[in-house]
């Protein structure tokens, strides 16, 4: 992963989140099924995290969330959608569903509101702390298919961002917080250790290997299964 690699170091240089910087990456290769009427759960136009934009080959981007200081188009929860059934192309749910109290009827729901066929985007963190009193769940890649297919959908796709190195470099943001001779030193410590071990990561990522299984969350991609139903 040299790119990505190169774009992890640089992350530990200003303090961004290796998850982020992975997921952004992530989302960017999957734009492409961003599609027709897309609809965004957990995001708003205001104070958004990260690179990413939305695809310039969806016909709307719609944006609702329980939090309306985020600027929503919709104010609403995802565990009760207002929307008609089969109203979206595309549903979106980015580092929303450790939040929601029932995973299940959120999945439920955006099943609900896709058209048949339509496609579901969804990342969550595994191995990241918890920041808030209301970050609830973590998931491993067996119960974010679980929780999908139990909603309906057919699961095409769980990736992981990074493994056991990644994670390691994302905990390492915490220590890069301060003033910038703080993250200078930080990163002049830990970049050459980390550009060579960011080499094997991805041999590392597998629940064989000894470190395997460690990784900063999952991009889940699935398909609304009552197609042709």
């Amino acid at each position: 992963m040299p790119e990505t690699g190169i774009s992890l170091l640089a992350a530990i240089r200003d303090g961004r989140s290796a998850r982020r910087v992975l997921l952004d990456a992530e989302l960017e290769e999957l734009a492409p099924l961003m599609r027709g009427r897309v609809l965004e759960v957990g995001g708003g136009r205001r104070g958004r995290r990260g690179t990413f934009t939305p695809s310039p080959q969806a016909d709307a981007w719609l944006y609702v969330d329980v939090n309306v200081q985020a600027a929503p188009h919709v104010g609403a929860d995802v565990m009760s959608l207002p929307f008609g059934d089969q109203t979206f192309d595309t549903v979106m749910c980015l580092e929303v569903l450790e939040y929601v109290p029932s995973p299940e009827a959120a999945l439920a729901e955006m099943n609900r509101v896709l058209r048949n066929g339509g496609i579901l985007i969804m990342s969550a963190p595994l191995n990241t702390r918890p920041d808030t009193v209301n970050d609830f769940w973590r998931f491993t890649a067996p119960g974010l298919r679980r929780l999908a297919t139990s909603a309906g959908f057919e699961v095409t796709r769980v990736r992981a961002q990074g493994s056991a190195v990644s994670t390691l470099l994302h905990m390492c943001r915490s220590l890069n917080r301060g003033s910038k001779w703080r993250r200078r030193l930080v990163a002049w410590v830990t970049t050459p250790v980390f550009r060579m071990l960011l080499k094997w990561d991805g041999s590392n990522s597998t629940m064989e290997s000894a470190i395997g299984g460690y990784t900063t969350g999952y991009v889940l991609v699935a398909r609304n299964s009552s197609e042709g139903g």
